[in-house]
Parts: C-alpha cells; sequence; structure tokens
C-alpha cells in the first residue's frame, strides 16, 4: 500500500510498512508493507494504519484490490467497492484492479481503516 505524489511526475513513492490486521475471530496481529493470507477468501478482515505525517495536496492512497471493501480516514468513509454494484459487469470484477482515494494535508497523521470483506 503506499502513497502516490499524482501532480508531480517523478515524485517517490511512500510505502506504509506497519500495519495492525484484526481478523473475524478478533485477533489482532501485526505485519509489514503486505500480507497474504488464504482466509481472505473465507473472512473478514479490518486492516488498520496511520497515515504518513507529511501528506501534501495532490496525493492519493493506491493500492490493489479484488474484494469488497471501505476505507476510512479518521473515521470518515472515503472509499467504498462492492464488485457486483460498482464495476457495470454483470458478474463483477475477476481480476486485481487498483483502488485510489484521494489525500489531502489535513489527512497528514491520520487513522487508516480498510475493511476487506470476504473474496466470494
Amino acid at each position: 500500500m503506499n502513497t502516490v505524489n499524482s501532480k508531480y511526475k517523478n515524485a517517490p513513492l511512500e510505502y506504509i510498512d506497519k500495519w495492525t490486521v484484526l481478523d473475524s475471530s478478533g485477533n489482532k496481529f501485526n505485519t509489514g508493507r503486505t500480507y497474504v493470507d488464504n482466509r481472505a477468501y473465507d473472512e473478514d478482515f479490518t486492516i488498520i494504519t496511520s497515515l504518513p505525517e507529511n501528506i501534501k495536496p495532490g496525493q492519493i492512497l493506491c493500492f490493489e484490490n479484488r474484494s469488497n471493501l471501505k476505507v476510512y480516514i479518521s473515521g470518515e468513509l472515503r472509499k467504498s467497492f462492492d464488485k457486483i454494484n460498482d464495476t457495470g459487469i454483470p458478474g463483477g470484477s475477476l481480476k486485481e484492479f487498483y483502488v485510489t482515494v484521494p489525500l489531502d494535508a489535513n489527512d497528514s497523521g491520520a487513522e487508516l481503516k480498510i475493511i476487506r470483506y470476504k473474496t466470494d
């Protein structure tokens, strides 16, 4: 998961390296930049971190996804995706795609929470 400054072509990617994962059984653990678990096909996960402290206007949060999700920043729903209703394709999305969430300076250091629903 990373933030990208969309206004400047040569701006570096900024990765978020520390995440807390809460699984559907209530287990909580920390992970790094990436996390893969076969339980994602059968369970919902909540993923929490803090956004970087130095967000500038025009930056975006960008990550790959292929399941239903909701993205909250400081408790505010900023993005949601439902593969049946949001793709316009009967049966939904079959491949991974990028989710982008616009950010602004007020999001610096804010809590980022992603609720990722099980893959059907």
